[in-house]
């Protein structure tokens, strides 16, 4: 992506809504929680069950204008080795995330030696986030997930990706967290974004 369109898309608050309502990309993990899913008992699932409802019930409604669930149905032809798609998935959530900082970044952009440009931003589109709950979450396996941004990089996206995996431990919910560390923590720990300026050059 060249420089003029990676700065429109930090500044457009449209470009996460105007893509794919739906990705047919399924979570790198889906095999492992397919395993532990059919290894699983009815009372194991029913308990995870009421925590995913428990937990999704409260991200639409805190985050009722960014989330929404996807309906299973959407997905009810996928097979999952010699199971359907919904005998192992309970439900999915969608999600386009965005800073919410007090303070706004300022966006500098280098387009040579001489020229630069510099706008103070406080609402970033970040990434648009599915996260898929399994009737193992959260007691045995963390959600599957997959994430589409039309800015970040694909380094910085591999960077999120490990450190989402890092936060989920056995029989603890962690959706709100990987919701609150991408919107609060995570443009901070990029190498082009230190010190609340966002910046991009030719070498970029």
């Amino acid at each position: 992506m060249c420089i003029r369109d990676r700065y429109r898309s930090v500044l457009s608050l449209k470009h996460l809504v105007l893509m794919n309502t739906f990705s047919d990309h399924l979570p790198s993990n889906i095999k492992d929680i397919t395993k532990e899913v059919l290894a699983m008992s009815a009372e194991d699932k029913e308990s995870c069950v009421e925590d995913i409802e428990n937990e999704l019930t409260s991200i639409l409604s805190i985050y009722s204008e960014e989330a929404r669930e996807i309906p299973i149905s959407e997905l009810a032809s996928v097979k999952l080795a010699s199971h359907s798609f919904n005998a192992v998935i309970h439900k999915i959530l969608e999600i386009n995330v965005y800073t919410r900082e007090a303070d706004p970044y300022v966006l500098v952009v280098q387009e040579n030696e001489e020229k630069s440009s510099e706008r103070p931003i406080r609402f970033i589109p970040l990434l648009r986030l599915k996260v898929f709950f399994p009737l193992s979450y959260p007691k045995v396996t963390p959600p599957g997930y997959t994430f589409v941004s039309n800015w970040l990089p694909a380094k910085s996206l591999k960077q999120l990706r490990k450190s989402l995996d890092e936060m989920w431990s056995p029989n603890t919910p962690v959706t709100f967290e990987w919701i609150d560390y991408i919107q609060h923590s995570f443009l901070d720990t990029l190498d082009f974004a230190k010190g609340r300026r966002i910046q991009f050059s030719d070498s970029k």
